[in-house]
């Protein structure tokens, strides 16, 4: 979900009735300074971009993309929406403000319409105006990567590895987008700057929301509890792929993309793909009915957007990426015109291609709870509670509930908070993989980018089939690309 707080910012004029604090503080944001702000910001005037911060604005254009609807980037997540500003510049609705003082040379302005029920804020040092990030996040841990400046709360939240995927995964989208040789220097140049956070109240200093996780689109920056946040980053890269995009996109489309190509928080691409094939397979719903934006938002998200998702791969794979992306950007507009245009069936593959797609999806199943039987199989770790085979493709798992699998990685500060969400009070030893067992359903998780990486589930399968249970253990196999390195007796860890 793209970040847009649009904002109420109100310009004064002569027919709008001004109620506001008189005062003025030492952060040199005094009442003629906010209504300056205000309104410049109501007239979306470019002369507003002179009372941010230079460096804040720097930022705000490092990656060259724009937003026709935007007229001043920097506030285009917290920005009012236009029919607001015109109402106050008509006076047929009135704003308030008040500044309040922050820290030091810190201050917020805040801008209410008691009509509308809207309130804005906006965070000024001395008389510039801020991003919340800039000033929350001053003091945050500093890494930098091939594409990414990492501002961290707290060292324990990532990881060499989870860096390494993220660089890794944006080499993969800029080969698929085919983006030019220009266009990647100057991504790994300026970089995507990510913030990870804490938790959500984190999230809500820096966003406003209680949110997962988020892409700004004032500062194109990712701002997340996750630490490999492909979804959020994929937002970002389409964007960058157009340089110039409205900031409106059917959803289906939109968040289609960053389902088919990146998962969705916490989720893996084939896990969240798996979900929309089984149930556009089954005819749970028909996936025309979310071509619209309505008929999408109206559906529960954890059934649209894997939909989508399984869809979009289709489109890319039978129209190619350059018909993708025309596609995409001939549904993305202003609000309007997105709210009112659903995707016509002309522009896309017939039916009887997305049939055929659906029986021959391009989505991997990494586990087969048919197991296959073991006499091919070599032994290489066995106790009373887990027994592993492998040959060359697989491993051949019997299981009596989890086991977890270490790795070579070094991060003595790093702990995962899937771990922690897993097993609370439980010691985490480090591992990497966790392989959970039960009647219904099998999970493997990457605990380093904290995400599930591969599930069985009886209930999204064709056949409702339950995982084989024999003499106390749960028989199943993994395929073993799965898996960074190989399983082996000395890097098994179980949990306790």
């Amino acid at each position: 979900m793209q970040l847009k707080r649009f904002t109420l910012n109100i310009f004064k004029t002569i027919t709008i009735a001004v109620f506001c604090i008189m005062q003025t503080y030492p952060q040199g944001l005094n009442n003629k300074a906010a209504e300056q702000f205000i309104n410049l910001l109501i007239n979306d005037s470019p002369e507003l971009e002179k009372l941010v911060l230079p460096q804040e604005l720097n930022s705000a254009h490092r990656l060259g993309i724009e937003f026709p609807e935007a007229k001043n980037k920097f506030i285009a997540a917290n920005d009012f929406d236009p029919s607001v500003k015109n109402d106050l510049k008509q006076g047929r609705i009135k704003y308030e403000y008040k500044i309040e003082p922050v820290t030091g040379d810190y201050a917020k302005l805040i801008i209410s319409v008691p009509s509308k029920n809207l309130q804005k804020e906006y965070l000024f040092y001395k008389s510039q105006l801020v991003s919340n990030e800039y000033y929350y996040c001053a003091n945050w841990i500093n890494k930098k990567s091939k594409y990414f400046s990492f501002k961290v709360s707290d060292a324990a939240l990532i990881n060499d590895y989870s860096i390494k995927q993220l660089d890794k995964f944006v080499d993969g989208i800029l080969s698929l987008l085919e983006f030019s040789s220009e266009e990647i220097k100057n991504l790994s140049e300026q970089k995507t700057i990510y913030y990870l956070c804490r938790d959500e109240d984190e999230m809500e200093k820096l966003t406003g929301y209680k949110a997962k996780g988020l892409y700004d689109v004032s500062y194109d920056c990712i701002i997340s509890t996750y630490n490999c946040h492909l979804h959020e980053l994929l937002h970002l890269l389409i964007n960058y792929k157009f340089s110039r995009i409205d900031l409106y996109t059917n959803p289906f489309l939109q968040e289609g993309f960053a389902v088919a190509f990146g998962g969705r928080g916490g989720l893996e691409k084939d896990v969240v793909n798996q979900t929309g094939l089984f149930m556009l397979k089954n005819n749970f719903l028909d996936v025309k009915s979310l071509f619209g934006k309505n008929g999408f938002l109206q559906q529960d998200a954890s059934i649209a957007y894997p939909a989508a998702g399984i869809y979009t791969k289709f489109l890319v794979k039978y129209l190619g990426v350059k018909k993708y992306l025309q596609l995409y950007k001939n549904y993305s507009g202003s609000a309007e015109f997105v709210s009112g245009a659903d995707i016509s069936s002309a522009d896309l593959p017939p039916d009887s291609c997305w049939i055929s797609y659906l029986n021959h999806p391009d989505i991997d199943n990494y586990i087969d709870i048919g197991g296959g039987q073991t006499n091919n199989y070599k032994n290489i770790a066995k106790t009373e509670n887990y027994c592993i085979d492998e040959n060359d493709d697989n491993y051949f798992f019997k299981l009596k509930n989890t086991i977890g699998v270490t790795s070579p990685e070094e991060n003595p500060e790093y702990s995962s908070k899937q771990f922690i969400e897993l097993f609370p009070g439980k010691i985490y030893k480090r591992q990497k993989y966790i392989i959970k067992a039960d009647s219904s359903e099998i999970s493997v998780y990457n605990l380093l980018t904290n995400n599930l990486i591969a599930k069985y589930s009886a209930g999204l399968s064709l056949e409702n089939s339950p995982v084989i249970k024999k003499d106390g253990f749960y028989l199943f196999a993994i395929k073993k690309r799965l898996f960074d390195e190989p399983i082996t007796l000395q890097n098994i860890v179980e949990v306790n």
